[in-house]
C-alpha cells in the first residue's frame, strides 16, 4: 500500500508541475542559464546534506555537516533570488514563482524543474 501511495503522490506532483508550466514560452537569457546551473547545484547540495546528516547524528562527526549545511543554505538563498529574477524576466506569474520555490524544498525537484521547464527548445534538440 505504501508503494501505491508513493507512486500516486509522484504522479500528482508531476501532473501539477506540467499543468502550471504547460504553455509557457522560455526566452534564453544569461539569467536563465545561470538559474539552471544554480538549480542543479542546489539539488546536489540537498543530496550532500542528506549524506552528512547521519554523520552528524549517528557518528558525531559535525564538520562535514557544517560545511555542507552552509553551502546548501547559501545555494538555497541564491536559488530563490534567481527564481524571482527569472520569473520577472520571463514575465511569469507569481504562481510560477511559488512553484519554483516549492521545488527548492522538495528533494530532487530542482533537477526535475531544470530538465523539464527551464530548458529552451534549442537546448533539448542539441
Amino acid at each position: 500500500m505504501i508503494y501505491f501511495e508513493k507512486l500516486l503522490l509522484e504522479r500528482l506532483f508531476l501532473y501539477f508541475f506540467t499543468f502550471i508550466f504547460m504553455d509557457s514560452t522560455i526566452r534564453e537569457t544569461k539569467t536563465l542559464k545561470n538559474f539552471r546551473w544554480i538549480a542543479i547545484a542546489e539539488g546536489i547540495s540537498y543530496i550532500a546534506f542528506f549524506i552528512t546528516m547521519p554523520l552528524k547524528y549517528m557518528m558525531e562527526i559535525t564538520m562535514p555537516n557544517k560545511i555542507v549545511g552552509m553551502a546548501h543554505g547559501l545555494l538555497f538563498v541564491i536559488y530563490v533570488v534567481f527564481a524571482y529574477l527569472v520569473t520577472e524576466e520571463q514575465k511569469w506569474t507569481m504562481k510560477r514563482f511559488a512553484i519554483l520555490f516549492i521545488a527548492s524544498l522538495v528533494p530532487f525537484a530542482t533537477f526535475y524543474i531544470e530538465k523539464k521547464y527551464l530548458r529552451t527548445k534549442t537546448l533539448e534538440h542539441k
